[in-house]
């Protein structure tokens, strides 16, 4: 019997949900119909910034940049450390290191942020979270 009411009931809400949705006078398709959809150039070619050190604790940052740039090579972007400000790509990479804890591994936190060249604002942001190898790793 219960099992019976909580079908029906789901059933009564999943109606309500979509009569709700589709008399709704602030749906999205009828505004999105009007307007024409803006085309974004791909992205072949990322110069990296130098990543900054937030994290208030001392650590060697040499070749933090040319890992990143390495990296990003490897998946198949063609990428360079941007010296500068000069260099000619579609989108441009900020990175801080937020966030270090932990005592014999570590656990670092990196914000990044992907902002296309003709663009202010980011395009996408992502945080990452890594770990160190331990006592006898890095």
């Amino acid at each position: 019997m219960k099992a019976k009411f909580a079908i029906a009931a789901a059933a009564v809400l999943l109606g309500a949900g979509l009569y709700y949705s589709v008399r709704n006078a602030k749906h999205p398709g009828a505004d999105a119909a009007g307007r024409k959809a803006r085309v974004i150039p791909p992205v072949m070619s990322i110069c990296v910034t130098p990543i900054q050190n937030l994290s208030h604790k001392q650590v060697a940052m040499d070749s933090i940049d040319d890992e990143f740039v390495a990296q990003l090579n490897k998946v198949g972007f063609v990428s360079q450390k941007m010296a500068g400000g000069a260099g000619k790509c579609d989108a441009t990479t900020n990175a801080e290191l937020v966030d270090i804890t932990g005592r014999g591994r570590k656990t670092a936190r990196i914000d990044f942020r992907l902002t296309l060249t003709n663009e202010q604002a980011p395009r996408m942001s992502s945080s990452v979270e890594g770990k160190s190898g331990g006592k006898g790793g890095d």
